[in-house]
């Protein structure tokens, strides 16, 4: 049981490091700014999310409104992540001349 729930954690964590370069590979010079932008969205949705989440629950008595937010929700993220821009290849004489 012990092992299932490592793997299931390890799993649900194994995004992150892919996540994080997106950004700053398709970004060139606001690497910072983008960054904390994502930062300062990701907490106000993990403050609001909550309260939506208990809302929609409340007024219609079932969960299903709440989870079609968090599916919809997902499904734009990720339709937005595919209709981002590739980033441009950069020279590799530049980066081994650096």
């Amino acid at each position: 049981m012990r092992v299932l729930l490592l793997s299931m954690i390890c799993m649900a964590m194994a995004f992150l490091p892919v996540f994080w370069a997106i950004p700053t590979e398709i970004l060139s010079d606001e690497k910072a700014f983008a960054v904390g932008t994502i930062n300062a969205l990701a907490s106000l949705g993990g403050f609001a999310g909550p309260y939506a989440f208990g809302y929609l629950r409340a007024e219609t008595a079932f969960f299903v409104a709440a989870f079609a937010v968090l599916m919809f929700s997902s499904l734009a993220g990720g339709v937005l992540m595919l209709l981002t821009p590739a980033a441009q290849s950069r020279d590799l004489k530049s980066v081994i001349s650096s």
